[in-house]
């Protein structure tokens, strides 16, 4: 931050300038954040139904063999 009013004003335009391409930048990479996240979570939930489909076959699978033992 320039420490005189006349400095300021000198530098607006390039501190603007600086501030604009910062926020642009920010703003992309959080984007960038969002969307991998969401593809994250997404591939989360499609494994998390994988394994509960597993777990019910496993399930039915058991039973299944318990009752061919018996």
């Amino acid at each position: 931050m320039p420490e005189s009013d006349d400095l300021l004003v000198e530098y607006a335009e390039i501190i603007e300038e600086e501030f604009e391409i910062y926020f642009k930048e920010i703003t992309m990479y959080f984007d960038c954040m969002d969307r991998s996240r969401h593809e994250a979570f997404l591939l989360a939930q499609r494994r998390t139904g994988a394994y509960q489909d597993f777990l019910h076959r496993l399930e039915v699978a058991r039973r299944t063999s318990g009752q061919r033992e018996e």
